[in-house]
């Protein structure tokens, strides 16, 4: 895991978590990014999402039934899928995370039981509508445009722009590399 995934949601996904601590997924203006664990998957392409009759008092529990109203109402919805250090603990504790998501077709309930419906992963650029060629051009004329060159010769891959941090990565081992827009300087 390349960060953590705190991290992960607000510079990659570009939707913070509301907590880190009881979070289960996050919102940006565009998409609705919902955690969910390897075990939940029933299926291929189905994994439980929420039960709406549980009496949860987690604060989890109330923001996840308002993702899923998020998507209900037109908003494009993705499932980011955590793999758990045990997955016979009876909580949970986060081991690996898949680096695409994966689009949510649709959701279905059964009772009260809410599932979705989910697509092959892609990448999380594509899940944001993001456009690297023309971000490359904006970037040519910048004070990163040598840094960015060089990430570009060496076929990583642009995969978002976060306010002034352009982020790459590559394409064999899915190492990230930061790039600031204005000062030029990087990080790995």
């Amino acid at each position: 895991m390349a960060m953590n995934i705190t991290s992960y949601f607000s510079e990659v996904l570009n939707a913070p978590l509301a907590n880190p601590q009881w979070s289960w997924g996050s919102e940006n203006t565009t998409n609705v990014f919902l955690r969910t664990w390897t075990p939940e998957k029933v299926a291929d392409n189905k994994v439980f999402v929420v039960d709406l009759a549980a009496d949860d008092p987690r604060l989890g529990q109330a923001e996840r039934i308002r993702q899923v109203e998020s998507i209900r109402a037109g908003k494009r919805g993705f499932i980011v899928m955590l793999t758990p250090l045990d997955p016979d603990a009876e909580s949970y504790r986060i081991g690996a995370y898949d680096e695409v998501v994966y689009p949510i077709i649709s959701l279905e309930q059964e009772e009260e039981l809410v599932f979705a419906i989910i697509g092959e992963g892609i990448s999380v650029a594509a899940a944001n509508g993001f456009d690297a060629e023309a971000e490359l051009q904006k970037l040519a004329d910048s004070p990163a445009a040598a840094q960015v060159q060089k990430a570009v010769n060496l076929r990583w891959n642009l995969i978002a722009v976060n306010g002034d941090i352009v982020v790459f990565e590559s394409p064999r081992n899915r190492q990230k590399m930061y790039v600031n827009a204005v000062t030029g300087e990087y990080w790995r």
